[in-house]
């Protein structure tokens, strides 16, 4: 799900909620490393909060708020509660993340979230980069998905093209 708003809150929006198999992932991108107070992580945590709050009951706690940071050095730190990442390290926590959902259970939590977001229109301004990459996003999310569900097995070339490094 991408560009989503909860219906009580129109004001906190969530760039990607991704949903499989190592948990829900709340995603928010940053073209430029965050600021020292943090204020993103702070903001990202509330978002987190209220998407976690339209999750069912059991799997709130396995909702993840994350920060990704397009360009920069590789990265993945914890601050406040909220993974700090860059695109390359995300890639890596979701694909090899110890599962705490099983595929029916990821397949309910995304019904559950896609009934109740609501979807947010793009803005104008959005250039043809950033929507290749979130293409690449997507199509790298449903493969390690699929992966992760053993429904698809690519080999490392694939896996590069994915990620938008090939």
């Amino acid at each position: 799900m991408r560009r989503v708003c909860s219906p009580g809150r129109p004001d906190v929006l969530i760039d990607h909620v991704l949903v499989g198999p190592s948990g829900i992932y709340l995603i928010r991108y940053l073209t430029a490393e965050p600021d020292g107070s943090c204020l993103d992580a702070a903001a990202l945590a509330d978002y987190a909060a209220v998407v976690t709050g339209l999750a069912p009951p059991r799997y709130r706690d396995r909702c993840r708020p994350v920060l990704c940071v397009r360009g920069g050095a590789e990265r993945a730190d914890h601050v406040d509660g909220v993974l700090v990442a860059s695109v390359g390290a995300l890639e890596q926590v979701v694909r090899f993340a110890t599962p705490v959902l099983s595929s029916s259970e990821a397949r309910q939590a995304s019904a559950v979230l896609r009934r109740d977001l609501i979807d947010v229109p793009a803005e104008a301004g959005t250039s043809r980069r950033r929507l290749r990459a979130l293409v690449r996003m997507a199509a790298a999310s449903a493969a390690v998905a699929a992966v992760s569900v053993g429904a698809l097995v690519l080999g490392p070339e694939a896996i590069e093209l994915l990620a938008g490094r090939g």
